[in-house]
């Protein structure tokens, strides 16, 4: 579940850096959809989605109303995690995303929400700084001996 989620946002930022060396908008680019996929099934394994995804630098890109999912399995359809933010601000060089706006993670049994967040694409590191809170649905017996 984690570990799917940790190679979906890596996935995304490595994406990132190969559109924006191909590409610079001079506008927004509003409502997009960008699918990541296995190099050797084809299958979909992320996707992301935003309102709105702003051009800052080449290295920099502010999204709006992010929704990354990852996908388990072989099918490209069967949700493994979701992640949402109202605002991410992807540094696409560093492989690092921040936010300070909530953020939401779930998957099969557990959610995670907190507040101003980043992400470090190097060291697939996680950080909640404010609020943060992880629920889990499922018993956690081995954790407890």
């Amino acid at each position: 579940m984690y570990k799917a989620f940790l190679i979906a946002l890596g996935s995304v930022l490595f994406s990132a850096a190969s559109l924006s060396a191909q590409m610079v908008p001079d506008a927004p680019v509003k409502n997009f959809k960008l699918p990541g996929f296995d190099r050797e099934s084809g299958y979909r394994i992320w996707e992301l989605k935003g309102s709105e995804v702003v051009y800052l630098d080449e290295n920099r890109v502010q999204i709006s109303d992010m929704v990354l999912t990852s996908f388990k399995g072989d099918s490209g359809i069967v949700t493994d995690v979701v992640i949402e933010s109202n605002k991410a601000l992807m540094q696409v060089k560093e492989s690092s995303a921040e936010g300070t706006s909530p953020l939401r993670v779930t998957g099969d049994g557990f959610s995670m929400v907190g507040r101003d967040w980043t992400w470090d694409g190097k060291t697939k590191i996680l950080t909640i700084a404010k609020d943060a809170r992880v629920v889990f649905q499922q018993e956690l017996d081995y954790l407890l001996k």
